[in-house]
């Protein structure tokens, strides 16, 4: 299943290994030109260092060799710059962040084939958000359906109020997947507003 929070994560994460092995590979190039202009100027101070050499002058590290990029770094800088040190921090976070949305997406998926499979549904469709695991599943009104949501989801409250005339207006249920609450803004005018609540719930561990 395709979920924009995924793909955010991704995209971030993608950005601080391109931070982190373009420094490491100007580290090694930059080393090796200043060994060059040291073996034609005497004057220069130059000292060898036993990574860079162990790597060689045309080694270049790729997307796939971030923790090794990482290990280089922490040896041969005595003082990563500030956007690196935030790149890697970066990393950190958002693998570890990958691995745990990536975990309960699955289970959020499986949940979904299971209501799919066991209740006929059909006509459904799925959203998903960008700040957060949440998924919602969208299904057409009818009777059976409304029955469903009742029984398999944890928090219905948002239809159980319904009287009737809101039933009778009601063209689509919805069902969010999360493992949080829904959260809120700060509005100048209202204060504290919620997010939008109008659906039924299903707690992900």
């Amino acid at each position: 299943m395709e979920h924009n929070y995924i793909e955010d994560l991704l995209f971030f994460k993608k950005n601080a290994v391109e931070n982190i092995i373009s420094t490491a590979n100007w580290d090694i190039e930059n080393y090796f030109e200043m060994k060059d202009e040291a073996a034609e100027d005497e004057d220069i101070d130059f000292e060898e260092n036993e990574d860079c050499e162990e790597y060689g002058r045309d080694y270049r590290f790729d997307e796939g060799e971030v923790e090794d990029a990482i290990n280089f770094l922490f040896y041969y800088e005595e003082c990563l710059p500030d956007d690196t040190d935030k790149a890697i921090n970066d990393y950190r976070k958002y693998d570890d962040q990958l691995a745990d949305a990536q975990s309960k997406l699955r289970h959020i998926e499986k949940k979904i084939n299971m209501l799919v499979k066991d209740f006929n549904l059909e006509n459904y469709r799925i959203e998903t958000s960008r700040k957060s695991i949440s998924t919602y599943l969208y299904i057409p009104y009818t009777q059976r359906n409304m029955e469903m949501v009742m029984n398999e989801t944890d928090d219905a409250d948002y239809y159980e109020d319904m009287d009737d005339e809101e039933l009778e207006d009601l063209k689509e249920l919805c069902i969010r997947f999360s493992n949080h609450d829904t959260g809120s803004y700060w509005d100048e005018e209202w204060g504290d507003v919620s997010y939008d609540d109008s659906y039924a719930k299903i707690e992900i561990n």
